[in-house]
């Protein structure tokens, strides 16, 4: 069999390896956060203090799957960024994000402002990314000038 195809079965077997409404993220293990989301019955938990939920078995030691609830996911009709930010000049592992709608830690700004979440955007998990409107990245846009200025009235 191809790389791939193994592959493709390990994603398969390791998402139902958890019931319905259950994912391997987020995953702990002894309080360490755990990786593979594999930890011998009673080790296993789930960041945030979520009550895990074992499943199947997913190493021939015998451990399981340490099943995390997932998010409850609402989408959003628009963002709701925080002022200031808009779902412009958005990227997505590095390259250009027309939509500004990423997996959490995949989204980033252009000019490396630090992203903030703008709520979900769609039923995967993804969130808008909010960066730095363009109106407030213009470095004279708050200049008040030297007061010579008549405002345009004379």
């Amino acid at each position: 069999g191809s790389v791939a195809a193994v592959e493709a079965a390990a994603q398969l077997e390791e998402a139902s390896s958890c019931p319905e409404g259950y994912h391997r993220d987020g995953c702990t293990e002894l309080s360490s956060p755990d990786d593979d989301c594999c930890a011998q019955a009673g080790a296993g938990g789930c960041a945030g203090g979520a009550a895990a939920v074992a499943g199947l078995v997913c190493h021939s030691n015998g451990a399981v799957a340490t099943c995390c609830p997932k998010p409850k996911v609402v989408v959003l009709e628009k963002p709701e960024c925080p002022m200031g930010r808009a779902t412009e000049g958005c990227l997505e592992d590095g390259h250009d994000d027309a939509d500004c709608c990423a997996q959490p830690g995949h989204g980033d700004c252009i000019g490396g402002t630090k992203p903030v979440s703008g709520g979900y955007c769609f039923s995967n998990g993804a969130v808008f990314t909010c960066c730095i409107a363009d109106i407030f990245a213009d470095p004279g846009f708050f200049d008040v000038g030297d007061g010579t200025d008549s405002g345009g009235r004379g």
